[in-house]
């Protein structure tokens, strides 16, 4: 009788350990599986105080499609921001702040052909936040055509494409990010602490961060 109550007791602890497991999962409902999780391997960050975000991101984006290795990234944002800067010129007495951030153009310039398929500008055709609004006004600003019209920031995502994202930090400043799915949840990864994030936490944990909801989507090469 000892031996039946002993592995009744078994079989109701593993129960219960396979219960709270599945407890544990996040699992999509659509299909079945447990949702993606942010990577937590930390890649170098840019230094701080630096503007250079824009460049880093670019880095990230050559470290993720594996053309680059995660240990070549400083260098290589160093490069790129050394080619990516807005000029005096460019930015005139509106725009003066953001002296010494990188220039969407330039970015998109520079990925293309070497480094990517293609690229492009991509913003909300409605813009309704300060972001979005000041992504809308440095861009007739500053004369920048081409740019594709999204009704959502995640519509704006193409197979195999990531985006050199710009967000509004603070009273008056740029940011970059890269952002991409995995799973089909989005993902970004900040050059501010080199941390891969779930764009819906990032979204809450950094209060600083207004999203523009547009940026440089690029394509990775086949």
């Amino acid at each position: 009788m000892k031996k039946v109550t002993k592995l009744a007791a078994l079989f109701m602890t593993a129960a219960l350990v396979l219960s709270f497991t599945g407890c544990n999962q996040n699992v999509d409902s659509q299909s079945g599986n447990p949702e993606p999780v942010a990577d937590t391997t930390v890649w170098t960050a840019q230094p701080e105080d630096s503007r250079s975000c824009g460049a880093y991101s670019m880095a990230y984006y050559l470290a993720k499609t594996g053309q680059i290795n995660p240990s070549a990234i400083q260098a290589k944002a160093d490069e790129f921001y050394t080619q990516i800067q807005f000029t005096d010129e460019e930015l005139g007495e509106d725009y003066v702040s953001f002296s010494g951030y990188s220039n969407p153009v330039k970015i998109l310039q520079k990925i293309v052909p070497q480094y990517a398929k293609s690229a492009k500008l991509k913003m909300l055709a409605t813009p309704n936040t300060e972001a979005e609004q000041l992504l809308s006004q440095l861009a007739t600003g500053m004369g920048i055509t081409g740019i594709e019209s999204i009704s959502t920031f995640e519509s704006g995502f193409g197979e195999g494409e990531s985006c050199i994202e710009i967000v509004k930090s603070g009273s008056n400043s740029l940011h970059y990010l890269l952002t991409y799915k995995k799973g089909g949840v989005l993902f970004t990864r900040d050059p501010d602490d080199g941390k891969e994030y779930k764009r819906s936490e990032i979204r809450t944990s950094k209060t600083e961060y207004q999203f523009c909801n547009g940026g440089v989507f690029v394509t990775a090469k086949d």
